[in-house]
């Protein structure tokens, strides 16, 4: 519910898969790899996810209202069937999402979204459980582990939910004790639901008389807040407050969930968080509140309705560079960017755009027209320098240069292939090297390796590996992820592994029948599963086939954390092979 880019609620990621298991067939014999098949505990579809050296397979059936999770646990070292619990995760909630919350200190594991579970997933006890009726409906995406044995979590008092979105109109957050299951405190508030403004497209399309319904959104967001001499800083160690941005600004205390604070006004959007002080815009207005106090800092004026807060955590998340030490903000409008200090609200500076695109670099501000870029430091603002590169290009900072990136058209705020590179030095713009092809093949996928070396990959799958400074081919890298590079090539409908050298190495033909992946990787191999029906392991260095099993109908198919075991899932069977050590 953050807006894109942003760090401003941290959301603990979790390992799981998810796929759809609708066949059946005999597993192939005498392969390489140790394997071991065992029989399907059901039909359901299913979630796995690795923990205490062992893979848990979760199946759900419904039960009138309620959820019951299927829990199977294999082990890794041995593969066998260990353990099996049948346990109550809550209503069906719509967009509840995983409904588990593992811990990533321990190995333990919280299920449910109400009731609420400690699970240890090396033997399937429950430790205990909360009750829908005490915690009600909880939101596991939305969950925080803290110091002390405490686990924070985002949900909503009433039990019995129809979707998560109109559960969180109204939020609760709960503070349990992981020990006892005890709740420590319940802090009720309110979220801030607005509507999204309308894209170009939209726009057009109601002058044209059609029907544009705005997207809804819910605005709760929160942070913890941690004493930094007289003032706060966010999300790191030693909090003692969660501060929340919904329908107002406020903060609570972590020790007994206490009010501290809560504006008397609705603050607006927000925009942001950073240096202990949260953003909002209000219609021009840019306002900062402190999270010490939740006092108003300064407010902005942005003479734009559209102004957007970007913070050095949003520039990084967005690929962006930005100079050491900077701990101010941008704030765009239609017609300028300012640079402007946390500390006091005040511009440090200020750059027309008139429209045009703006872009970050550790050595420069940089705004485009047209094929031009101009350069503007850091400090004042002054222009550094001119250059022609491109079409919109999209700049990307790689140590001491930037390489912009020009593609055919541009969709989500990237360029798409076939693309033009243009790497120039950052501090003078002077351009050190150009390209738009490998092998005269139109260039369609390419990565940083690093600062200093580009991988590029042609239309035809070849693959060439170049120095930033001067565009010369790259030495073979250390590293066999980066010696041998691996992707599934659309055109030639094989997934391909090319060296440092761009030589084809090895290739399987077939479209791939992962819907997430076009394949996984284990402990230097990787797992190809086709859609014919193919599931293989194969050594990444030389191609060769380790494990593999034919005749499959669209598997479900899972690496664990380490890449050291591999588990196939079938409709009646499942087998775990051991990758490596």
């Amino acid at each position: 519910m953050s807006k894109p880019g942003s760090r401003i609620h941290g959301i603990h990621a979790i390992a799981l898969a998810f796929a759809l298991v609708l066949g059946s067939a005999p597993f192939a014999a005498g392969d390489p790899l140790p394997s071991t098949t065992l029989p399907s505990p059901d039909e359901d579809l299913s979630t796995w996810f690795f923990a205490a050296n062992n893979a848990v397979r979760i199946s759900l059936q419904k039960k009138g209202d309620e959820l019951i999770g299927r829990f199977n646990a294999y082990g890794l070292t041995e593969p066998k069937l260990l353990w099996h619990v049948d346990q109550s995760l809550g209503n069906g909630v719509e967009g509840a999402g995983a409904r588990l919350i593992p811990d990533p200190n321990s190995d333990q594991c919280y299920i449910g979204t109400g009731p609420l579970s400690r699970m240890d997933p090396s033997t399937g006890a429950i430790k205990w459980t909360i009750p829908c009726e005490q915690i009600g409906f909880v939101q596991p995406s939305s969950s925080r582990f803290l110091s002390g044995d405490r686990l924070l979590v985002m949900g909503s008092k009433k039990c019995k939910q129809g979707t998560a979105y109109d559960a969180l109109k109204e939020p609760c957050f709960t503070m349990i004790d992981t020990n006892t299951g005890k709740i420590l405190w319940q802090y009720e508030t309110k979220s801030l639901e607005y509507e999204m403004a309308l894209g170009y497209w939209a726009r057009v399309a109601k002058l044209q008389g059609r029907s544009v319904t705005k997207d809804k959104r819910l605005q709760i967001e929160s942070m913890l807040a941690s004493p930094k001499g007289n003032d706060f800083d966010f999300d790191v160690p030693g909090a003692d407050r969660l501060v929340i941005a919904g329908e107002r600004f406020e903060g609570i205390s972590l020790a007994d969930g206490s009010s501290l604070y809560r504006t008397k006004d609705k603050p607006g959007i927000l925009r942001g968080a950073y240096d202990g002080r949260a953003f909002f815009r209000d219609g021009d207005k840019v306002t900062a509140f402190n999270a010490s106090n939740g006092a108003e800092a300064w407010t902005f004026d942005a003479k734009s309705k559209g102004a957007y807060v970007y913070t050095l955590d949003d520039l990084v998340d967005m690929g962006q560079g930005a100079p050491d030490g900077m701990h101010d903000v941008l704030i765009s409008g239609t017609d300028d960017v300012a640079r402007v200090a946390t500390a006091t609200g005040r511009a440090t500076w200020t750059v027309k755009r008139g429209g045009m695109s703006w872009w970050t670099s550790k050595e420069a501000f940089l705004t485009e027209s047209g094929d031009k870029i101009t350069a503007y430091d850091w400090a004042k603002a002054a222009k550094i320098w001119e250059a022609k590169i491109g079409s919109k290009p999209k700049p990307t900072d790689a140590g001491d240069y930037i390489v912009f990136v020009d593609g055919e058209k541009w969709a989500s705020g990237s360029p798409t292939p076939p693309f033009r590179f243009t790497v120039a030095n950052g501090k003078s713009g002077q351009i050190a090297w150009t390209r738009k092809d490998v092998d005269g093949k139109k260039i369609v996928d390419w990565h940083l390796q690093g600062p200093d070396r580009i991988r590029m990959e042609n239309e035809k799958g070849s693959v060439a590996t170049f120095n930033v400074a001067d565009g010369s081919p790259a030495a073979a890298p250390q590293e066999i992820a980066d010696r041998y590079l691996v992707s599934y090539v659309e055109k030639a409908k094989a997934l391909q592994c090319h060296d440092a050298s761009g030589t084809l190495v090895w290739e399987r033909k077939g479209e791939s029948g992962m819907s997430d992946a076009s394949f996984l990787t284990g402990k230097d191999c990787v797992v190809w599963a086709s859609k014919e029906g193919t599931v293989e392991v194969i050594g990444r260095a030389d191609g060769k086939s380790m494990w593999s099993a034919s005749g499959l109908k669209e598997p479900g198919v899972f690496v664990n954390p380490a890449g050291t075991c591999l588990v196939v899932q079938n409709k009646k069977d499942l087998t775990i092979v051991k990758l490596g050590s």
